[in-house]
């Protein structure tokens, strides 16, 4: 007989243990049915008998994970996989080939190309039923945490963030957490014995695998400093896998493993897994150890009192096991559920869509039957109600309250959940189609971004919220605080687009009315005397500069016209400030004032109607330009974009007409003396030839006006 561990103990402990090994060894004696193992037929079809007849199963072993199977230095196969499948063999009057040294991986992929028909010890997945046939399982295994008994306290998966977590490659278990848990860092290793020592040295701080093989090696390695640490939520089932075209030979061995009875598949098991005793029977031995029974019984009857209470310690420390094995349980479950929930509110297009989802899911996972979502108005500091569970929505989105008002308000104060019992009298009501009830209990819960409020959550239930149904709730408010913010910046970003095309399109009218004012100045040059004409021609030759500038008078835009303009390429002039490369440094405080106040208002001396004014080039040349300016907002920030001509040519023109029109004033002037003197000298000469009898000589005529 041979034991995993030494235990040393007070007295008492000692007569018990030794009263339990004396039972045991009684119950170890074979069984008839035991010896008989080897001689059932198990009862197959016609066509299986056909199909069994002369065939022998190639297996695709592993020969180095024990205690499932693996092969000893005399080439022995042994294992609980390989008792098994032997067994089965035997009961099937078939005989079995072995193909050593495989992984499941390369047995699989043995078992797809027909290169062998059969692998002992395989777990049944989705993706693996695609290439084989499976039996039913004949072993079932958790998996479970090891670590070093130095290491942090661990109670699940969920604790493992920043260790390093070992894994065999190519098993169930490695495929599990990287679909479940994809965060988690999971270095992959050859096969059991390394990942243990590994474990054991430090280089991995955790290892996950089969209960079973975890036990049995850490036991034939010595390794006195690993510990079991913590469950999973992964059982593995073990099954014989079957090449895919032989049905027939599935059939048969789920035959063979149903014949078998739970003492003898136990027996299998136990071989490996459980303390193990010779099957000799020693008479005399056994004699002695009745006399010893009899002092035995003695000191057990004289201890019976502290026998019971080690009975109800152990039926405590059982029902804390199942308690953990339902929270685990109910964890999982959970975090499923929870990760539903993120999910779907991701999908979320509006607030009120979100609210919805959110309470329509959680309302029934804490067992609430009314629940309403009120979303913080940041602006108004108001608390209004956009989704509900259950609720009256007419009645309820009438209802607002500010910081500190009622109960929501009260929530959004405190930053913290409030909760209420036996609730009766309160203005919440479960309405159902038969009427309505009062809720037992009130729970509010606020969804925060750090220390900023940014809804409230009320929920009603006809009892009390549990602890796992507050925890939960604390869990997932998270998450709902972060898909509440991606969904408001997304509705901020398509107001902005909205806000963005509006103003494109005023844009594009401005520019169409200066368009239409240019063509009514065009029209009205055509009517000018040819200077003016000469001058409207060489603004028409003239390309006007484009430019765009942000609140703080930084260039945006620049085109090939301001590029001649001013003298700096479109690369120079970016990013810059328009006043330092354009206004003359006379009048650049005074610009520099009005984009200041551009950026506050929106407004500026140049907006509006066409302006004159004067500026400066690269060379420190100055001269005049006229300029056209247009201001637009993109959300609360303002923006200006504007034409720049230069009108030096213009200028000049006007001055040589204005020049010219005085000339013909001054003529015109002169002209027009000249003919009034004419006129009064032909009326003197007629005053004469009146005088001296004669007729006049002249008629005089004069113009009107």
């Amino acid at each position: 007989m041979k034991f995993s561990t030494v235990i040393v103990m007070n007295f008492k402990r000692v007569l018990l243990i030794i009263l339990a090994l004396l039972l045991s060894a009684a119950f170890t004696v074979p069984s008839l049915a035991a010896e008989k193992a080897g001689n059932v037929q198990v009862d197959l079809t016609a066509e299986e008998r056909a199909f069994l007849a002369g065939k022998q199963l190639r297996l695709g072993v592993d020969s180095a994970r024990p205690p499932f199977e693996f092969i000893d230095e005399k080439g022995v196969y042994f294992g609980i996989s390989a008792g098994f499948i032997e067994e089965c063999a035997k009961r099937l009057g078939g005989t079995i080939s072995k193909v050593p040294g495989l992984t499941s991986g390369a047995a699989i992929d043995k078992v797809k190309s027909g290169e062998i028909d059969v692998v002992p010890k395989v777990t049944p997945t989705p993706e693996r039923r695609k290439h084989l046939l499976f039996t039913k399982p004949y072993a079932t295994f958790p998996s479970v945490i090891i670590t070093r008994k130095d290491t942090r306290f661990v109670s699940g998966l969920d604790d493992l963030q920043g260790l390093k977590i070992g894994v065999l490659q190519g098993l169930v278990v490695e495929e599990l957490l990287r679909k479940d848990y994809p965060q988690l860092p999971l270095i992959a290793l050859s096969d059991v014995k390394t990942a243990l020592l590994d474990l054991s040295t430090g280089k991995i701080d955790v290892f996950v695998d089969n209960l079973g093989t975890v036990s049995y090696n850490i036991e034939k390695l010595g390794l006195t400093n690993l510990k079991i640490a913590a469950p999973t939520p992964y059982n593995h089932d073990l099954a014989f896998g079957v090449r895919k075209d032989w049905p027939l030979l599935v059939s048969a061995l789920d035959k063979a493993l149903a014949s078998m009875s739970n003492e003898e598949k136990t027996a299998i098991k136990g071989k490996w897994l459980s303390i193990t005793y010779q099957r000799d029977t020693d008479w005399k031995t056994v004699g002695s150890m009745g006399a010893a029974l009899l002092v035995i019984i003695a000191f057990v009857l004289i201890w019976n009192r502290s026998l019971r209470r080690a009975i109800r310690e152990r039926e405590h420390i059982q029902e804390e096991l199942k308690e953990n094995a339902r929270l685990l349980e109910f964890r999982s479950t959970i975090k499923a559920k929870l990760s539903q929930i993120s999910v779907d509110l991701q999908k979320a297009t509006n607030i009120e869509e979100l609210a919805r989802t959110f309470m329509s899911q959680i309302a029934p996972l804490v067992g609430a039957a009314y629940g309403v979502f009120y979303l913080m108005d940041e602006q108004k500091q108001l608390l209004q109600a956009v989704g509900g569970y259950g609720w009256m929505e007419a009645e309820a989105k009438s209802r607002q309250f500010r910081i500190g008002e009622g109960l929501a308000g009260q929530c959004a104060r405190e930053m913290k959940p409030l909760s209420f019992n036996n609730s009766q009298g309160s203005n919440i009501r479960i309405t159902w189609g038969g009427g309505h009830f009062d809720p037992r209990s009130i729970l509010l819960q606020p969804i925060l971004d750090q220390d900023k409020i940014l809804a409230v959550t009320e929920l009603g239930a006809l009892q009390p919220f549990t602890p796992e149904q507050r925890a939960l709730l604390d869990e997932i408010m998270p998450t709902v605080a972060l898909n509440l913010l991606i969904t408001r910046r997304n509705l901020t970003t398509q107001e902005l687009l909205a806000k963005g095309q509006e103003q494109i399109a005023e844009l594009g009218k401005a520019r169409k009315a200066t368009l239409n004012i240019l063509e009514d100045l065009e029209v009205s040059r055509k009517e000018t005397e040819a200077t003016i004409q000469k001058i409207d021609a060489m603004s028409q030759a003239v390309n006007d500069a484009l430019v765009m500038i942000d609140g703080q008078g930084k260039v945006l835009f620049w085109n090939q016209a301001a590029e001649k303009l001013f003298g700096y390429t479109a690369a120079e002039a970016m990013g810059r400030d328009f006043h330092e490369m354009a206004v003359p440094a006379e009048e650049r405080e005074k610009a520099q004032a009005g984009v200041r106040q551009f950026a506050e208002t929106g407004h500026g001396a140049l907006f509006g109607a066409a302006q004159e004014t004067t500026t400066i080039n690269r060379r420190g040349e100055t001269f005049p330009v006229e300029v056209n300016l247009s201001p637009f907002q993109v959300g609360e920030k303002w923006f200006a974009v504007g034409t720049v001509r230069d009108i030096t040519e213009r200028k000049q023109a006007e001055k040589e007409l204005k020049e010219r029109m005085e000339e013909m004033e001054r003529f015109s002037r002169l002209t027009i003396d000249r003919e009034g003197k004419m006129i009064q000298l032909k009326e003197e000469i007629n005053i004469l030839l009146e005088q001296t009898g004669k007729e006049k000589k002249y008629k005089i005529v004069t113009k009107p006006g």
